[in-house]
């Protein structure tokens, strides 16, 4: 599992949007072909149009797709909130979940 960390951009929504980008950019250079997350309702269109740049600027067709869905509906969108959780909390929350983490991507 990877986490993207953008930790100097102050603004919460700009901070996620760059972790969006990335991970999506990331995705698209592995052949991903879809991608979940969890809704925030009307915040979900920032995603989406970073997620369409994302592709737009690959130079390849991809069929990749992407949907915001329920957190309460998905049980495995917690998997990536816990580990992201434990990641920012540090000392021995991180240690806890290093095993699992393959890298932690900084975009600062």
């Amino acid at each position: 599992m990877h986490v993207y960390n953008r930790t100097r951009e102050r603004r919460v929504e700009q901070a996620r949007q760059a972790c969006i980008d990335g991970l999506a950019q990331d995705l698209l250079n592995r052949g991903a072909h879809r991608l979940v997350l969890d809704s925030r309702a009307e915040m979900d269109t920032n995603d989406e149009a970073t997620i369409r740049a994302a592709v737009i600027r690959h130079p390849h067709d991809t069929r990749f797709v992407y949907e915001h869905v329920d957190s309460a509906s998905e049980c495995l969108l917690w998997v990536p909130d816990t580990v992201a959780w434990c990641v920012g909390a540090g000392g021995h929350w991180r240690k806890r979940i290093d095993h699992i983490v393959a890298a932690v991507i900084d975009l600062d």
